[in-house]
């Protein structure tokens, strides 16, 4: 286990990298201008607004590296609450690994770990999220995130492990705290361990409001009936609940999703490992040849479980 912690840098996904365009940084002042203007005039449309980016995923065109593993892939739909839901599956083996994508990715985004695994007798399977890659809708939460994770045994029956990443993480800790889903190991990759932390480092970005933040979790809740708070999305107490082998892999200079919370969860479970990169940062973690063997390895030896 690591004992080194970094200060995240003031620096966000907006912002950070001199390769920010600068046509992004006048639309994020605009946006941030908005939401400080309506903050003051208009709360409650600021807060609805604030909602509607919060659930609005961006959509990238499919890089270069990742067409190969579109291409080759067997592809199923799934009709899930009104949405159409893409998934992609490699390799015939009996026991089956499920990659789960983060907040405005795709399943073959988690590519690096499909040769390796199908090499070792698996089949492997993804999906793009809601609202996300080949899949329908402009808007999802966590919820739909976890209904669509839940219903990959419709196609592959028993899921033996699951490796997801960043907001998939938690998602996935989610499936299995609603019982949508059971598996043998988990393997999460740059999970947050707040549901609360994701709103406000949203808000964060976007410089908007505590007050403002809050009234939009207020109107989420409305909106889904009132069923539940985010208080209940806590992602430490989740993982509390869950008996599986938990890896948790995560990079110390991870700066959309700091190092400390992969060490909060770690310490939450008895059952977790946490594995530490250095420099490899939020998204190319996930190409690591040194993290796709841990991950490989991890699994193989926690095979047998139930």
């Amino acid at each position: 286990m690591a004992q080194k912690f970094l200060k995240p840098k003031v620096s966000n996904a907006y912002t950070a990298g001199k390769k920010t365009s600068l046509s992004l940084k006048a639309k994020l002042f605009r946006v941030r201008l908005m939401f400080k203007i309506l903050g003051c005039l208009a709360p409650r449309l600021a807060e609805w607004l604030a909602l509607r980016f919060f659930l609005t995923p961006p959509r990238h065109p499919v890089p270069e590296w990742q067409k190969p593993h579109i291409a080759s892939a067997k592809s199923f739909i799934l009709d899930i609450k009104g949405k159409t839901i893409q998934y992609y599956q490699w390799g015939t083996g009996e026991r089956t690994i499920l990659l789960v994508h983060g907040w405005g990715g795709r399943g073959s985004q988690l590519g690096a770990f499909i040769k390796p695994f199908v090499n070792a007798g698996y089949s492997v399977l993804a999906l793009d999220g809601p609202a996300h890659g080949a899949s329908s809708g402009k808007q999802s939460d966590m919820f739909e995130f976890a209904s669509a994770i839940g219903a990959a045994t419709r196609i592959a029956g028993r899921i033996d492990a699951i490796i997801a990443h960043s907001f998939g993480s938690a998602c996935t800790l989610l499936a299995l705290h609603e019982n949508k889903i059971k598996t043998s190991s988990l393997v999460l990759i740059g999970c947050p361990s707040s549901a609360i932390w994701i709103t406000e480092d949203f808000a964060d970005k976007l410089s908007i409001s505590r007050k403002i933040v809050a009234g939009m979790r207020k109107q989420f809740e409305h909106r889904n009936g009132h069923r539940w708070k985010w208080d209940d999305l806590s992602l430490l107490k989740m993982i509390k609940t869950i008996t599986l082998p938990i890896l948790i892999v995560h990079d110390q200079k991870d700066f959309d999703v700091p190092y400390q919370q992969a060490v909060e969860l770690e310490q939450a479970n008895q059952h977790c490992e946490l594995f530490t990169t250095d420099g490899l940062g939020h998204r190319r973690i996930l190409r690591s040849p040194e993290v796709v063997h841990k991950t490989l390895a991890f699994i193989l030896e926690h095979k047998n479980e139930k």
